[in-house]
């Protein structure tokens, strides 16, 4: 759902690394949100709209970016803001 916001915000670059660690995290839990029929709607809008703003290679590599955070980097970097924590942001 913080993709989603930030999605809304315009922060494509963020919505794509929040999509790709909610992705590493739904993974690890063996589950998907395509699997939740009133997730899947937004999820997809989100994807799409992040990939439209940003191109197909600048959506994937920050997408992969966040997938690689891990569980508790992914946790910070979603609860805090993006301008507090360079250190886990991704450089296009």
């Amino acid at each position: 759902m913080l993709a989603w916001i930030a999605g809304a915000r315009e922060e494509h670059e963020r919505a794509a690394e929040l999509l790709g660690a909610a992705h590493a995290l739904w993974q690890a839990a063996g589950a998907s949100p395509e699997r939740l029929c009133y997730h899947a709607a937004w999820h997809e809008r989100c994807t799409r709209q992040a990939r439209h703003a940003l191109g197909k290679p600048a959506f994937t590599s920050a997408f992969r970016h966040g997938a690689k955070l891990g569980v508790g980097r992914a946790v910070t970097y979603a609860v805090r803001p993006p301008e507090i924590q360079p250190e886990l942001r991704h450089s296009s």
